[in-house]
């Protein structure tokens, strides 16, 4: 039978103001089993709060907490992409305000692209995703052992 390797999670040690917004209550200290599960506790907060920001924002947090460094192209398209997204979901395929400052939308028009526009988005979402991740990789770390 195989084993699998477990490889350590990485800690980014947060620096500064980082390291004094990140809390826990006093409830999870007495509850927590290690110090371990304090961290996953702590690193889980930081994910949630992450999924829940703007595009905008999100790509602030990704190159002030990560490093990491988006091309003028993904800041520009990405909300832009995320706005459309967003219209077809919840506006019923009409422009809102927030896509129209950001588009040649204006308020109230109907959503249309074609075909290849659609895989067009796909295509810049996969080589952002890919440039991120590779980045990412190549940023030396700090580990907890």
């Amino acid at each position: 039978m195989k084993r699998k390797l477990i490889q350590k999670p990485i800690l980014m040690v947060p620096n500064g103001k980082q390291a004094k917004e990140k809390n826990i209550s006093y409830l999870e200290f007495i509850q927590s089993e290690s110090k371990e599960k304090l961290i996953d506790q702590l690193a889980e907060k930081e994910v949630r709060n992450v999924l829940y920001k703007s595009v905008d924002d999100l790509i602030k947090y990704c190159e002030n907490r990560l490093g990491l460094i988006w091309t003028d192209d993904s800041k520009r398209e990405l909300p832009r992409v995320s706005g459309i997204r967003n219209c077809l979901m919840h506006n019923n395929g009409k422009a809102d305000a927030k896509l129209a400052s950001i588009s040649n939308y204006s308020i109230g028009d109907a959503i249309t692209f074609k075909p290849g526009e659609v895989h067009g988005f796909g295509l810049m979402v996969r080589s952002l995703a890919s440039e991120l991740i590779r980045q990412f990789k190549e940023q030396p770390k700090i580990t907890n052992g």
